[in-house]
C-alpha cells in the first residue's frame, strides 16, 4: 500500500488484487505513482476527465462520466469497466493469502460457502501466466463511485455476491462506501450476471484443492507434462 500525507483518510492506493489498485484522484495523480505502481490501465470515473503525470509506459485510459449520487446510473457502464478490467488482468486467480483474507471477511456472512468460482465454470485460460498489466480505478475520494467499479468487477469474474464484494474490497480499503443508489445497481448487476452464467458457490475445502490443483496443472504445463486426467 502506498500512501501519502497524514491523518484519518490518507491518499492511497489500496491493493484490491494482485494488479489492481483502488484510490483517490490526488493519488492517481501524485508524483510517481503510476511509474511506481506499474500502472498500465487506468479507469477514471469522474464528472470530467483528468490529465495524469508522464509514465515510463504507455497508458490506456476508460473514461466514466458519472457523478457521485444516488440518482447517477453507473449501471450502464459496468458491462464496458469490467471489460476493460478482465481485458488487462486476464483470468482472475486467487492464492492462499487472499483466501485467507476472503474467510477473514466471510466469518460474519453465511457459513460453508466461497465466493470464487468453481472449477466446472473456469477457462482453461488459468492455465496461462497472467498479463503484465496493472489496472488502477479511481474517483475523486476512492470511496464511492471506483469502490462500485471494483466490485462490479468481482460480482462478475467471482461468484462473490454484492454483500461478500462490498465486505471484501472494504478489507483492503477500509473507507469505502458506495452510496444507496449504487449499491442498488450492483444488486441488479449481480442478479443479472449470476442468471447469465449460472455460478454457484462451492465450499472452501473443495476451493482450496482446486487452487492445488490449478497451481500442478501450470507446473505440469511448464514442464510439458500431459497427465491423463486433463
Amino acid at each position: 500500500m502506498i500512501t501519502f500525507g497524514g491523518g484519518r483518510f490518507e491518499r492511497q492506493a489500496s491493493k484490491i488484487l494482485p494488479n489492481l489498485y483502488l484510490s483517490d484522484v490526488m493519488t492517481a495523480r501524485w508524483g510517481d505513482t503510476l511509474d511506481r505502481l506499474g500502472v498500465t490501465h487506468i479507469v477514471c470515473v469522474m464528472e470530467e476527465p483528468v490529465s495524469y503525470p508522464r509514465t515510463k509506459q504507455d497508458v490506456k485510459i476508460l473514461y466514466i462520466p458519472v457523478s457521485d449520487d444516488v440518482t447517477s446510473d453507473l449501471l450502464s457502464y459496468f458491462e464496458s469497466a469490467t471489460q476493460f478490467i478482465g481485458d488487462a488482468l486476464g483470468p482472475v486467480d486467487i492464492n492462499r493469502d487472499e483466501l485467507s483474507a476472503v474467510e477473514d471477511v466471510k466469518s460474519t456472512l453465511e457459513d460453508g460457502a466461497h465466493p470464487f468460482p468453481s472449477p466446472d465454470t473456469e477457462s482453461p485460460r488459468h492455465l496461462l501466466p497472467p498479463p503484465r498489466n496493472v489496472v488502477l480505478v479511481h474517483c475523486m475520494a476512492g470511496m464511492s463511485r471506483s469502490a462500485t467499479i471494483v466490485c462490479a468487477y468481482l460480482l462478475a469474474t467471482t461468484s462473490m455476491n454484492t454483500q461478500e464484494a462490498i465486505s471484501f474490497v472494504r478489507s483492503k480499503r477500509p473507507i469505502i462506501q458506495p452510496n444507496y443508489g449504487f449499491e442498488k445497481q450492483l444488486r441488479s448487476w449481480e442478479a443479472r450476471h449470476f442468471v447469465a452464467t449460472r455460478k454457484r458457490r462451492v465450499s472452501t475445502k473443495q476451493i482450496a484443492a482446486d487452487l492445488e490443483r490449478r497451481r500442478q496443472r501450470y507446473k505440469d504445463a511448464a514442464a510439458g507434462i500431459k497427465r491423463g486426467d486433463d
